[in-house]
């Protein structure tokens, strides 16, 4: 099986190069041009590894600011709440890898688990240039031939864990302890992530987990920044976004990640991606170069 040939995605101040694995759905890898795009918080329900090739940004996590610089890398935990911005005038330019959750299990399978309960409780990791250096273009290569098993499986999850134990040691430095979840929160957001296309009123997550409504409410806003309601709408929209540039129709899109109408769609797709679907649709070209 071959790989896909890579997207571009081009807009008035940002594009992207796109490749997407040819088997794993949300297996990605981005590649950004020099922009000053803000990123309103959102939210991905994969592992966002981000290799900053050029300027510094200001990553929000959890109530926590976090200045990363050129040559860095850092790690956001799937279904965390997150924004990231510019923090100087000459822009930024970075890669994404985006490692979706069937990887990551296949990954602690492997290596005997833990990789997901350290991102539960760290949602933010944040990597030294020369580890940058040293193992992201390897681990990108492993990625790309995943696919295919193997060797590649090996080298990814191996790549992976040394990466993230070059983190460990500059934790005081670069990124302080965050506050480890309540039980609620972790139970209530994995019943909005798995029904998110469903309306779940707060009396019943409540319910489910076993708190009442303003308790739940006052943990959930201050653990994640939002309300239950909005972290809904946030993995909606991050769904949609895989369809939308798929080039799946509007209408097709709404009905199908639980949008009440295409109108709604649009709306809440701008507020946590800052452009429109359509938009962000037409900015998204098949680049011949594979």
């Amino acid at each position: 099986m071959t790989e896909t040939a890579p997207l571009s995605c081009r807009s008035e101040r940002i594009h992207f190069t796109i490749w997407r694995s040819p088997a794993v759905d949300e297996l990605q890898v981005v590649e950004s041009n020099l922009h000053r795009f803000v990123a309103p918080s959102h939210v991905h329900q994969f592992l966002e590894l981000v290799w900053l090739r050029s300027g510094s940004t200001v990553l929000c996590c959890r109530g926590q600011s976090h200045v990363v610089h050129a040559g860095c890398a850092f790690a956001i935990a799937p279904n965390e709440i997150h924004s990231n911005a510019s923090s100087g005038n000459a822009g930024i330019r970075y890669q994404v890898l985006q490692i979706p959750m069937s990887v990551l299990k296949d990954i602690e399978r492997q290596n005997g688990g833990g990789l997901l309960s350290m991102l539960r409780s760290d949602p933010l990791h944040v990597f030294p240039a020369q580890s940058a250096q040293r193992f992201y273009p390897a681990l990108t290569r492993a990625l790309k031939h995943w696919h295919l098993g193997g060797k590649a499986r090996t080298d990814t999850g191996t790549l992976l864990g040394r990466l993230f134990q070059a983190s460990r040691g500059r934790r005081s430095e670069a990124v302080p302890k965050h506050v480890s979840l309540h039980p609620a929160v972790v139970e209530a957001r994995t019943i909005l992530e798995h029904h998110c296309g469903e309306r779940i009123e707060l009396s019943e997550l409540a319910r489910a987990v076993n708190l009442n409504e303003r308790y739940l409410l006052g943990l959930f806003k201050k653990a994640s920044g939002i309300s239950p309601c909005q972290f809904q709408l946030g993995v909606r929209a991050d769904r949609a976004r895989n369809l939308v540039v798929a080039g799946i129709p509007l209408i097709d899109v709404a009905m199908s990640t639980g949008f009440a109408d295409q109108s709604h769609l649009i709306r809440d797709f701008k507020k946590f991606f800052g452009m429109t679907p359509s938009a962000f649709r037409k900015a998204c070209t098949i680049d011949a170069v594979g």
